[in-house]
């Protein structure tokens, strides 16, 4: 059943492209979370070269599918304390969760979703 769900999810949408995700500001938090990781947490991403290898793009996709499930999890079990929030009328706990909710986990989803629609158009021109 996990892994039905995770198809589902991986799957691309046909309204799904690389311009809607530009439009919804995909390019402004993948350069933030570069910096953050670079920065911060000291990661150096992935060289250049490897992008030319079938199998490197595979790993990285099953990554990003990985990743966009994580964030889902997340972003569900937020959305469920933002309610909670909002019943107990805490409303200032309800903006911050939404907020925080938005910034680490439904643009990170969007940028995974972002990444694979460039995977997969690299991998077809690969064949």
């Amino acid at each position: 059943m996990i892994r039905s769900v995770v198809r589902w999810i991986e799957r691309p949408r046909q309204f799904e492209n690389e311009e809607l995700y530009e439009r919804l500001g995909v390019l402004i938090a993948k350069k933030f979370i570069l910096w953050f990781y670079m920065r911060v947490i000291r990661v150096k991403p992935l060289p250049w070269v490897y992008w030319r290898y079938k199998p490197v793009l595979i790993e990285i996709y099953n990554f990003t599918v990985w990743a966009e499930v994580v964030h889902l999890i997340i972003f569900i079990v937020m959305t469920f304390s933002t309610v909670l929030s909002i019943f107990a009328n805490a409303w200032f706990l309800a903006f911050m969760c939404i907020s925080v909710n938005v910034v680490t986990n439904l643009y990170p989803i969007f940028l995974q979703r972002y990444n694979r629609i460039r995977i997969i158009e690299v991998m077809s021109k690969m064949k």
